[in-house]
């Protein structure tokens, strides 16, 4: 599984991704982690995909987190929206 999740990241179309060089730089797999030790989900695949997902949203838009928040999926916690805003935002103030 994790060999198929780093083909997926070494896609050459996948650079063209906004939050690309977030997912090359491990950055990822360090979120993972924290959700899953804050027991948000229990399964590394629904994590990525959520993640991935509200980063590229986030990135593309250039809106918050707060203004998607509410039109969202409700079973997601709050906790998941505050991490990954945590996150990437302080990912993004190294560039």
């Amino acid at each position: 599984n994790e060999k198929m999740i780093a083909e997926h990241l070494s896609n050459n179309s996948f650079q063209h991704d906004p939050v690309y060089d977030i997912h090359s730089r491990e950055y990822i797999d360090d979120l993972v982690q924290v959700l899953i030790l804050h027991d948000l989900f229990k399964n590394a695949e629904d994590v990525m995909s959520m993640s991935k997902a509200l980063a590229k949203i986030v990135l593309t838009a250039n809106i918050t987190i707060n203004s998607i928040r509410k039109y969202l999926n409700n079973n997601i916690p709050n906790a998941f929206y505050e991490l990954v805003e945590a996150f990437y935002y302080s990912v993004l103030k190294e560039k």
